[in-house]
């Protein structure tokens, strides 16, 4: 699919979009008086339950404002409503940044970690492995726990109940 549009503060945007059976490839550029823009992403769904349930996405974008950087990072669908993303860019002059946002229903949380100024290789493995560390410590500490609580109590309650109840766990 290849869009084209003239916006009314003189700039021309294109984006050409392909999508396969397992990845979706998004080219884009903004040609304007003030700034150029181009971009490309990848992004890779993981089917774990189902296809919006989590993806991976790697992107490259150049600006003449603000330079080129890369990123990459991932995306989980924790509820029906919840959705939590981590982000890494790493550019020449934005340096390494972290962007973790958490999405629930209309409204979002966005939080953003500047690890360094410049590019150096310890700043890029805070802000690559960090995110993965905290989550995996929430999932097996926190969340883990209070759902098989949560379940155990449900089936109790369900047990424990007479048939006019049941509705009530």
């Amino acid at each position: 699919v290849i869009k084209a549009e003239v916006s009314l503060d003189k700039t021309v945007k294109g984006v050409l979009t392909k999508s396969w059976e397992k990845l979706r490839l998004y080219l884009s550029y903004q040609i304007g008086l003030e700034n150029h823009v181009m971009s490309i992403q990848l992004i890779r769904p993981l089917k774990i339950r189902s296809p919006a349930d989590a993806h991976i996405e790697c992107s490259a974008k150049y600006d003449l404002l603000d330079g080129a950087h890369v990123e990459y990072g991932a995306s989980k669908q924790l509820t029906e409503y919840s959705r939590l993303a981590a982000l890494v860019r790493i550019g020449h002059i934005s340096g390494v940044k972290l962007k973790l946002t958490l999405s629930r229903g209309s409204h979002s949380y966005r939080f953003d970690v500047i690890f360094s100024d410049v590019i150096e290789p310890a700043a890029v493995l805070y802000g690559t492995f960090l995110p993965v560390f905290v989550y995996s410590a929430l999932h097996w500490l926190v969340i883990n726990p209070y759902l098989n609580r949560l379940k155990v109590s449900l089936v109790t309650c369900y047990l424990k109940s007479d048939v006019s109840d049941k509705m009530f766990c």
